[in-house]
């Protein structure tokens, strides 16, 4: 059995490397500002605002070719609220404490390491299914 991957694949691997390399201004922009506003603030809060900045201002981009899109960000939003999606406010993590109860970094951290196991999980999970669904249908394993 040959091991390829799909033309799907072959395009979004291509892009990867091929593409070339820019820091986003927006984003740098979006975090410089929100420091300037709030840098009486605490460092841990002004930080987090920041991050809320981003999280509120900064487009999702979903690219030709992609089916799963997202990135830590939304692991890093779950952390600050205790599992839940700020958009629907449904739990869909596990509960890692209320924002308010967040003091220190080392809290924030470790809240948001659990985010990140919690998904993983799911999303290791989600590719062997996928793997072994391709073995069966194709007689081919999808390699990403």
């Amino acid at each position: 059995m040959m091991n390829t991957m799909n033309k799907r694949i072959e395009r979004l691997r291509k892009r990867d490397v091929e593409s070339e390399r820019k820091v986003d201004i927006d984003r740098a922009v979006m975090i410089t500002e929100a420091y300037k506003k709030d840098e009486d603030k605490p460092p841990i809060i002004a930080k987090g605002l920041a991050l809320e900045a981003i999280f509120s201002q900064m487009p999702i981009t979903v690219r030709e070719d992609e089916l799963i899109v997202g990135n830590l960000t939304k692991c890093l939003e779950l952390a600050l609220n205790d599992g839940k999606c700020m958009l629907t406010n449904q739990q869909m993590g596990p509960r890692t404490g209320e924002p308010e109860a967040v003091f220190r970094f080392e809290d924030l951290l470790e809240a948001f390491r659990k985010q990140i196991r919690y998904f993983v999980e799911y999303l290791v999970l989600y590719d062997n299914r996928t793997n072994r669904a391709c073995l069966l249908l194709r007689d081919t394993a999808l390699y990403f």
